[in-house]
């Protein structure tokens, strides 16, 4: 029992300096809580440590300390060999939680996963985003080896059949997290009812993990279903098989439509809705003037393929359901093939490579006929000696957009994704270098927000000069917001500039409805006069749009009303706050009111899990 005792120190270790480097790294974060905060926290979080050792050392240990016959050393040097990489996987997941935490102040859930059919793009990252933490890695990962090594090959007591029950079942304790009638879990960190507290109890291992197996085991089922259905929007018919399919009654208006998708494009950083003074987007600064702009817009979620998903097809992002990046089962809408059906040709363009996060396979399944990547796009600018953007350049791939709009013989919808303001930010001329350069800071941030600014005024100046401008929407929005700088908002996670420009057809003016990226296919389709069927949640932001915004915040849900601000695990509540404008307020909340939002977001989850489960989204 001692050499059990022994490695789960060891392999523990890497957790205890993550959760002291956490509110260290990150001391803006944790600044509300206290020193008995603090104990509370690293004493909760000792129970999910303990359990993604116990999880994930298991069929290490169990192998290793088999009894009986199984006591030669050729039989424990394999299984030794594995509990070492086990405690160096930990230690790789936990560094890249720490640097992912910074991006969107929480620790990782899905996004593992999911990035993992990316695994070239981000070592490439790595390299040029992080290359001190990688290096550093490296040189842990010997020294570690060699820390395990001399480790397994010191003198032991064998455990005895005995000593193996013990483990056994000591195992089963600490994975489950104690004795409780249910495992532990994510939302069990929550329930104190602070997520500051909760973020410091979590680690990277247990959330990715436990997003991972719990893909088929959220409950999205509160309600019998015609009381989520009820509950859920007004106005649904409970007898129709597809109850969210709408159809747009046209007239079509034979516009071109140019949607911009701009990589962590916050609202905060536009000084013309953030009120901030950053001196990065004159060209966006001038749009707002000149443009129909929604002031209270917010992101669907965190990551750029949830962005996708929500503008592409009106499909919200849920709990523990794959996302486009993965794959639909269902049949859903989609505004590639809307316009298709209008007589358009779809093109979809983006700065990343072909295969990056399966762009190639999302432009296909959401019916864009035409797809571009960064292998299609030649330079066009001489940049620094040495400087590159890994996801690719901004001016580069909106110049090549609009050679490929100009080739057109019919109307056409043409939707580009930047990317240069994704970390690593690359160096860029020193025009653009209004802040102190860093690869991942706030500073590398908004000079790359400077030259997509620029990037984009020259975009907008040539197409000026072409045919079919005049004829054009332009839309300008974000793929989710920039989290990762300064101290904000909670709302300013989340919210993102929705601009649409169309000289001498859409009247210029600011807008207080309140809307998401699930309003904006329906907006679409009003706007560009589409006629057919198609399924969503949102709502036209020209009728007023749906009255909430709804987003997903990792292993967490988002709903925003005008009047306040719910965060849920669809199994608690875990922060209820009011608002006021595009502020938050610490008064007490109506609790009918809370109610109201609560039973609004759990009746959506549901209709929406469920009708893609039995694929009756869209026929």
């Amino acid at each position: 029992m001692i050499r059990l005792l022994q490695t789960f120190l060891l392999a523990g270790l890497p957790f205890v300096l993550a959760r002291l480097v956490l509110p260290w790294v990150y001391r803006p974060d944790f600044v509300a809580l206290g020193g008995k905060d603090y104990f509370w926290g690293w004493l909760q979080g000792l129970r999910f440590d303990l359990s993604s050792l116990a999880l994930f050392l298991a069929p290490g240990l169990l192998l290793y300390h088999l009894p009986g016959p199984f006591r030669s050393k050729f039989w424990r040097a394999p299984w030794a060999v594995l509990l070492g990489l086990t405690s160096l996987f930990f230690t790789a997941v936990l560094l890249v939680d720490l640097v992912y935490f910074g991006q969107v102040h929480r620790h990782l859930a899905f996004e593992l996963a999911n990035l993992w059919g990316d695994w070239g793009l981000m070592f490439e990252m790595a390299k040029i985003g992080f290359l001190l933490q990688l290096l550093g890695f490296t040189a842990f990962s010997l020294f570690w080896g060699r820390m395990w090594w001399w480790f397994f090959r010191r003198p032991y007591r064998a455990m005895g059949l005995k000593g193996y029950g013990v483990m056994l079942l000591l195992l089963v304790l600490l994975g489950r997290g104690g004795v409780g009638a249910k495992p532990l879990a994510v939302i069990d960190a929550y329930k104190d009812g602070d997520p500051v507290l909760a973020n410091l109890s979590l680690n990277g291992v247990f959330t990715s993990s436990h997003a991972v197996l719990s893909k088929r085991d959220q409950d999205h089922h509160p309600y019998e279903p015609s009381v989520a259905l009820s509950q859920a929007l007004p106005g649904l018919d409970p007898q129709a098989a597809y109850p969210l399919l709408r159809h747009g009654t046209g007239p079509l208006k034979g516009k071109n439509l140019v949607f911009i998708l701009v990589e962590s494009l916050s609202a905060h950083y536009l000084d013309a809705l953030g009120g901030k003074a950053f001196g990065v987007t004159p060209e966006l600064d001038r749009l707002v003037g000149e443009s129909l702009v929604f002031d209270d817009f917010y992101a669907s979620g965190q990551r750029s393929l949830e962005g996708l998903q929500t503008v592409l097809t009106g499909v919200p992002s849920l709990l523990g359901q794959p996302t486009i990046g993965e794959g639909f089962q269902a049949k859903v809408s989609s505004l590639g093939k809307l316009a298709q059906a209008n007589g358009y040709q779809t093109l979809f363009i983006q700065a990343m490579k072909r295969e990056s996060f399966r762009g190639n396979a999302i432009a296909g399944a959401t019916g864009f006929l035409d797809y571009y990547g960064q292998e299609d796009i030649p330079n066009r600018l001489t940049y620094p000696t040495g400087a590159t953007a890994p996801f690719g350049w901004d001016y580069e791939t909106l110049m090549f957009s609009l050679d490929r709009f100009g080739e057109q013989k019919k109307p056409f919808v043409g939707f580009i994704v930047t990317s240069t303001t994704h970390t690593p930010f690359p160096r860029l001329e020193p025009r653009f270098e209004k802040y102190p350069y860093g690869v991942d800071s706030e500073g590398g941030f908004l000079n790359s927000l400077a030259y997509f600014d620029w990037s984009l005024g020259e975009f907008l100046k040539a197409a000026q000069k072409q045919p079919w401008f005049a004829n054009t929407v332009f839309v300008i929005t974000a793929d989710h917001a920039q989290p990762h700088y300064g101290q904000k908002q909670f709302l300013d996670y989340f919210r993102i500039p929705l601009i649409l420009y169309s000289p001498g057809y859409l009247k210029p003016g600011r807008d207080s409805t309140l809307g998401s990226q699930l309003d904006l296919l329906p907006t679409l389709v009003g706007l560009m006069g589409f006629q057919g069927d198609y399924a969503t949640v949102g709502r036209d932001l020209a009728q007023g749009g749906s009255g909430f915004a709804w987003a997903r915040e990792g292993e967490l849900m988002l709903w925003i009303t005008k009047n306040a601000v719910l965060r849920h695990s669809l199994a608690n509540r875990v922060y209820l706050k009011g608002r006021q404008g595009l502020s938050e307020l610490e008064a007490p909340v109506d609790p009918a009111l809370g109610a109201a939002m609560e039973g609004q977001l759990l009746s959506l989850d549901q209709l929406s899990y469920e009708l893609l489960q039995a694929n009756r989204w869209a026929p």
